[in-house]
């Protein structure tokens, strides 16, 4: 999903949906980490 190369993930690049994309965005600076992708989130 990383079509650039930077090491992050934009919302733009994201191919999920906004909400999966802002759960994945722990910081809330529009861009999705490594560490964040990493991240595995319990069922709810």
């Amino acid at each position: 999903m990383d079509r650039n190369g930077d090491g992050d993930v934009s919302g733009r690049e994201f191919l999920g949906g906004l909400s999966l994309f802002d759960r994945l965005d722990k910081n809330r600076d529009g861009l999705i980490s490594t560490g964040e992708a990493m991240v595995l989130e319990p069922k709810e």
